[in-house]
């Protein structure tokens, strides 16, 4: 439940200044280590003016010449609940209790070196990570040609739509059963997978298109080619509105090759000084081998923020996803979750929030489940 979350990625930033994640993130793809502008945002609670009051903290990632470090930490405190009933008024089951728990949710710890122009060495540890998916390193060219081009190759995460701070939304999650970290995509945000991106960064427009190995992060996977995962991503941008497209290919890497899944989204982004809006929608197929059948799936992620101040956001979530049976044509599974919640940033590099979540899942067998969450973040990142 609620496992290690991504690498800070907060594209609702990028649409409120109308910049491209690039311009505060040594990965093109957003998220984890920040440069020297994505610091400075930090240093200034979310603005690029340091308050004056904060001036003199002695603060400085850069460890020596082409040298950076970075970190993000988040402890959580979580309150779960579910009410389980039948739509035709069957009979109900047992609810359960509402629980507590405390959670060191994220420790990861960023590293950067630049050893020359257009060079890039990058490794990414959570300290909560138990496999060798859940951490990204890779070398990175960047800068070359007009079009300002990059390539990667290493343990990479994949350039699909939105790359969202909360893994368990639903357009981001992994299929998974409930509770908690359900949701309609065919990997795990968190993890990584070997292979190779190739993208670019020009003005408006922005691109990535990568090669990667489903299932060979801790050895060789020797599989066809078809058997391999290809990712895209395309985004527009005009002034504080971006929009843009996504799709996958994903052969699972498991030496079947009539099992494979697609994935095809869009995403909008728009902000100004007092608010963000997120959209995505996304749809795609399963397509199995074996006695269960194909499956069509879609979801959708809406999103806003309203600053209050330079130190509280206001925020609410709808999430919707469905699953269809492609054999009988019939909805499998329908799930909602709605969310609101309140951020605090006291002094820079420093985050409290407080976030409530009820989520309603039913299936064809008219059971269904309804979950309340309640949760508490303390997040510390630099």
């Amino acid at each position: 439940m609620l496992l290690s979350g991504d690498a800070l990625a907060r594209p609702q930033y990028a649409a409120r200044e109308g910049m491209n994640c690039v311009s505060c993130h040594v990965d093109p793809d957003g998220g984890g280590l920040r440069n020297g502008n994505g610091f400075s945002y930090q240093r200034g609670r979310h603005a690029f003016e340091v308050e004056p009051k904060f001036e003199e903290w002695p603060a400085d990632p850069e460890l020596t010449k082409g040298v950076r470090i970075g970190s993000d930490l988040r402890a959580t405190s979580l309150s779960y609940d579910t009410s389980e009933h039948y739509d035709d008024g069957g009979p109900a089951a047992d609810d359960t209790p509402r629980t507590f728990a405390p959670f060191a949710m994220q420790g990861a710890v960023y590293l950067g070196f630049t050893p020359a122009d257009h060079v890039v060495l990058y490794y990414s540890h959570d300290l909560a990570a138990s496999s060798q998916k859940e951490r990204d390193w890779y070398g990175m060219l960047r800068g070359l040609t007009s079009l300002n081009l990059h390539v990667k190759a290493g343990q990479l995460r994949t350039p699909y739509g939105l790359r969202l701070d909360d893994h368990t939304a639903f357009t981001r999650g992994a299929q998974s059963n409930p509770p908690g970290e359900e949701g309609m995509m065919d990997v795990d945000p968190r993890r990584s997978y070997p292979g190779v991106e190739v993208g670019f960064t020009k003005k408006s427009v922005y691109a990535q298109v990568a090669y990667q190995d489903p299932q060979g992060s801790s050895r060789p996977n020797f599989t066809k080619l078809e058997e391999k995962m290809v990712t895209g991503r395309l985004g527009i941008q005009s002034g504080h509105l971006f929009l843009g497209a996504s799709a996958r290919y994903n052969g699972l890497g498991d030496g079947d090759e009539a099992s494979q899944q697609t994935r095809l989204g869009a995403f909008l982004m728009f902000g100004q000084s007092k608010f963000a809006l997120l959209a995505e929608v996304n749809t795609g197929e399963n397509q199995s081998s074996g006695s269960i059948g194909d499956e069509q799936v879609s979801g959708a992620l809406l999103h806003g923020e309203f600053y209050v101040s330079r130190g509280v956001t206001l925020r609410g979530e709808m999430n919707y996803m469905d699953f269809m049976d492609q054999d009988s044509d019939a909805t499998t599974r329908v799930a909602r979750r709605y969310a609101a919640g309140i951020d605090w940033n006291p002094v820079p590099f420093v985050k409290l929030s407080a976030e409530g979540r009820l989520v309603s899942n039913s299936n064809r067998d008219r059971n269904s489940l309804d979950e309340s969450w309640g949760l508490l973040y303390a997040v510390f990142s630099y």
